[in-house]
């Protein structure tokens, strides 16, 4: 973290061992994994024209570069609005058209991603009987739970139930699902236990979470789900050698001038120094001499 406790790419950093590292160097910021973070932080790294990426913030809220919002970010995974179209498609898939729509209120992750889930299914002709958010965090979550189980046994003919939300929150709903089914079943109305029984779908987010795949009897409450998990297309080391290409190609085919306006650029200074095999590449003296 930078030595002052602010983000500020123009000071020098302090790493942990206490070393410190000159201010050029800091080229680009890694992580920025949740939705929520990414806005606030990459305000300011905007203002200090640093480059950020992230690797799982899917937020729909920061992605129009072409209006230079956040000209400086990026990101490795699909934006919820492509998630809830592969959700709704998988519904298509199956012909449910009759499904219940469920999401997590207290960040830009849940309630922005079932908005787009809700236009993509009505947009391919889906009906979506029962939607809501709720928040694990919330003082009334008990009461806001149990409405949700009691609309799940209630709209029983949906048997499928989309939820984008976040592992805080499909844990509880799962925990309070397998206590009313065991209450259920103990009472002898198995039938209606049996109401509880659906096909889950669900975002990236909770359906990757491995403390959930750990929660005791959690088959109980989710039997049979399919969830989206991110990954590339290709084989990974075939796509960053295709990848590699492109990147090369362009950087070579540079004219001095945009060179000479990165000077603070150490990744391109770098290039030009491994290819052309001399020192100080983005120096005005040396740009001179390749021209």
């Amino acid at each position: 973290p930078p030595a002052s406790g602010n983000v500020n790419a123009s000071a020098p950093l302090t790493c942990p061992n206490g070393t410190s590292v000159p201010s050029r160097n800091m080229a680009i910021a890694v992580g920025l994994t949740e939705s929520s973070v990414v806005l606030p932080v990459s305000t300011i790294f905007t203002i200090e024209k640093l480059t950020h990426i992230s690797p799982s913030a899917t937020g729909n809220g920061f992605i129009n570069h072409s209006g230079g919002q956040l000209p400086y970010f990026f990101r490795t995974v699909a934006p919820d609005e492509s998630q809830a179209q592969a959700l709704v498609d998988i519904v298509k898939h199956f012909k449910w058209d009759y499904v219940i729509a469920l999401a997590s209120s207290n960040d830009n992750y849940g309630t922005p991603g079932l908005i787009k889930l809700q236009d993509a299914a009505n947009e391919a002709g889906v009906y979506i009987a029962y939607s809501t958010t709720f928040n694990h965090e919330d003082p009334l979550i008990g009461a806001v739970i149990k409405d949700i189980v009691d609309s799940l046994i209630l709209y029983n003919e949906a048997k499928a139930v989309v939820l984008f939300a976040r592992s805080d929150e499909a844990k509880v709903l799962f925990k309070a699902i397998i206590e009313r089914r065991q209450s259920l079943s103990q009472a002898g109305k198995v039938e209606e236990a049996e109401k509880l029984d659906k096909m889950w779908l669900g975002s990236d987010y909770w359906g990757t979470s491995r403390r959930l795949r750990k929660m005791p009897n959690v088959s109980v409450a989710v039997p049979v789900a399919l969830v989206l998990r991110p990954r590339l297309p290709l084989k990974f080391s075939t796509f960053i050698d295709g990848l590699a290409d492109r990147y090369v190609n362009h950087l070579l085919s540079l004219n001095t001038s945009v060179v000479r306006a990165q000077e603070d650029n150490p990744w391109l200074c770098r290039f030009w120094e491994e290819v052309f095999h001399c020192d100080d590449a983005c120096s005005h003296d040396y740009i001179g001499r390749k021209n």
